[in-house]
């Protein structure tokens, strides 16, 4: 053989291993990183909380994906407003080595605090691949913040409870400082001698300042009861996270005050019982105001089982079905008495029918509607049996004979009688507990409601005869009311009444049911009250033209109620009213049915 050839033959043998090897190596690499799969891509992330002078930051930069090979990136920190050497310190270009199947890589910036006041100085981060092909340099802004010292301040604040709803509680926390990141506070409350989830509703969270903000508020929901109780209080806690600020106040208390006490004055509260929108809540605290207008003498309070404390007068209020609607449009009456001044009432209800609610609010009426509930509540008409201060109940002509109401009366229709008319009509919810519709027409105590757009004055007359139950009341506060236009002479010659031209209806009137024994502590007297006086002579009245119903017959059962104090329950017995045939529809007609105790209740019923 050639020695030529024998030599080209052992160089190709002792090459072909080799080979063999290099091939494997190519396989493998073509099995873990497909030709055709993308590039990574490079990213810097800026640290996740501000750069603060003195601070060391941590940048990130991060491979979209992993890579089957080692990846070099170059990194470098390149001034812009801050100086490298003063204001932050690295040493570029540093390479971030990247093995087979990392993804993240971080790095630090050093820098340096300095006595001078200046803005917020700027510093750019470059990331330069040097194995991936094709790729450009990435780039981010990186700012240093001065670091500024501030404060956070908060006061104690003292609210009121009240006796429904709730009430907010503001804290608010004052930042002293300027400085040029966001301030950061932390809140929660903590319980003292007030509960979480009773008093008050627990609240945590959050507030933040804004560069340029100085107040935030934080606000704490205070629940209203009627509880006599003392005063309760409970910690706001502060703190913060947000470096260079101090809280100055990490603990300020709220202190919730018990307004269960006797104030001056006469106060009504109204407890909802049940849904009622805002409108009719409005509704019934106008109605409120408006009595203790009226009323001005304050009653001794009284605290309740279970310590609710009343001052001066609860009503429970409800919207309920009655009797469907144009029939009952409320009823009312007092529940628990005081023991002196006079047996006045601390506590009643007043109930209004399901039916007819929207009506009223729709035509105007339903504020005088309970006005004149409210009133029953109060004592009119409800109360002036066991005072002696009606005179003939149950016949042709009943007369109140209350010195006080006799004299506005006198007043106002020009007459030198001895008693108001009482209404003569209707049944046991209607007749001997209001004045009389034929003479009095409009007032707001009459037995029938005034149309829509017709007022229902509240006159010096019923305020008179608030002072004959025993109230210090203000005349002041009556509304305008005069004597109607249309009078005929008394029949009696006792007084004048007011002749309309429609006839009052005359239909069978049942019996009363027996009323219920009393269940308050203290039961009002049954006999006459000094000084209210008996006519000499029958009360005026008025010959009228028929006034005709379509209403028959209709019937109201009470159901036991209880009350926020000690169970009340009403007498089982029902109540109804009867009418007879009518051939025009009348004004809404005031009615009354036993009490729940043994006064009788004032209701509204309408022939609508």
């Amino acid at each position: 053989m050639n020695p030529t050839d024998l030599g080209r033959r052992l160089r190709a043998a002792a090459a072909a291993p080799q080979a063999r090897r290099r091939r494997t190596r190519v396989l493998a690499v073509e099995s873990l990183e497909p030709r055709d799969c993308p590039a990574p891509v490079v990213s810097i992330e800026l640290p996740r909380t501000p750069i603060i002078e003195g601070d060391r930051a941590t940048f990130t930069v991060r491979l979209s994906q992993p890579s089957s090979t080692p990846q070099r990136i170059a990194v470098s920190a390149v001034a812009e407003t801050a100086t490298l050497g003063r204001d932050f310190m690295f040493s570029n270009p540093t390479q971030l080595l990247f093995t087979p199947g990392q993804t993240v890589k971080t790095f630090s910036v050093q820098t340096f605090t300095d006595t001078v006041t200046e803005p917020i100085e700027t510093f750019r981060i470059n990331a330069t691949p040097l194995t991936i092909p094709n790729a450009a340099t990435v780039s981010a802004r990186a700012s240093i913040y001065e670091l500024v010292e501030t404060t956070v301040t908060a006061q104690d604040v003292r609210i009121t409870e009240g006796n429904t709803g709730t009430v907010n509680a503001t804290f608010t926390l004052t930042l002293s400082g300027r400085p040029i990141l966001p301030v950061y506070v932390n809140y929660t409350t903590q319980d003292i001698t007030a509960t979480a989830g009773s008093d008050y509703t627990a609240a945590s969270g959050q507030v933040f300042f804004n560069p340029g903000q100085t107040t935030k508020t934080v606000t704490v929901p205070i629940s209203g009861d009627l509880i006599a109780e003392p005063d309760e209080t409970f910690n706001l806690l502060l703190s913060t996270t947000t470096r260079g600020c101090t809280i100055e106040t990490p603990t300020v208390t709220g202190t919730i005050l018990n307004d269960e006490a006797d104030t001056p004055g006469y106060q009504v509260t109204v407890v909802y019982v049940g849904a009622f929108t805002a409108a009719q809540r409005s509704a019934f605290d106008a109605a409120a105001a408006r009595w203790s207008q009226v009323i001005t003498g304050d009653l001794p309070g009284v605290t309740l089982p279970g310590g609710t404390f009343v001052d001066d007068v609860q009503i429970e209020a409800s919207i309920v079905p009655i009797d469907g609607a144009n029939g009952i449009l409320g009823q009312a009456g007092p529940t628990d008495f005081r023991t002196g001044v006079a047996g006045l009432p601390y506590a009643g209800v007043m109930e209004f029918d399901t039916a007819d609610v929207a009506a009223m609010e729709s035509d105007g009426t339903f504020r005088g509607v309970i006005m004149h509930e409210m009133g029953h509540v109060l004592g009119l008409g409800t109360l002036w049996p066991s005072l002696s201060l009606v005179s003939g109940a149950g016949g042709a002509n009943p007369v109140y004979v209350g010195a006080n109401a006799v004299r506005e009366y006198n007043a106002i229709f020009g007459v030198t009688g001895t008693s108001v008319p009482v209404e003569n009509t209707g049944g046991p919810g209607t007749r001997d507990s209001h004045w009389r519709e034929s003479t009095m027409q409009t007032e707001l105590m009459t037995g029938y409601a005034s149309p829509s757009g017709v007022a229902m004055p509240l006159s010096r007359i019923t305020v008179g005869g608030l002072a004959d139950l025993g109230y210090a009341v203000n005349y002041g506060a009556a509304d305008l009311y005069s004597r109607p236009p249309v009078v005929a002479p008394s029949p009696s010659g006792g007084g004048m009444g007011v002749a309309l031209p429609i006839t009052l209806p005359t239909r069978p009137v049942p019996a009363a049911p027996p009323s219920a024994a009393p269940t308050s502590p203290s039961p009002r007297p049954s006999e006459p009250r000094p000084g209210t006086g008996i006519p000499s002579a029958p009360a005026p009245t008025v010959p009228a033209t028929p006034r005709p119903t379509s209403s028959g017959p209709r019937t109201t059962s009470s159901a036991p109620r209880t009350t926020s104090s000690a169970p009340r329950t009403t007498s089982s017995a029902p109540r109804t009213t009867s009418s007879g045939p009518r051939t025009t529809a009348p004004r809404p007609r005031m009615t009354s049915a036993p009490s729940v105790q043994y006064q009788a209740w004032g209701s509204l019923g309408s022939g609508r």
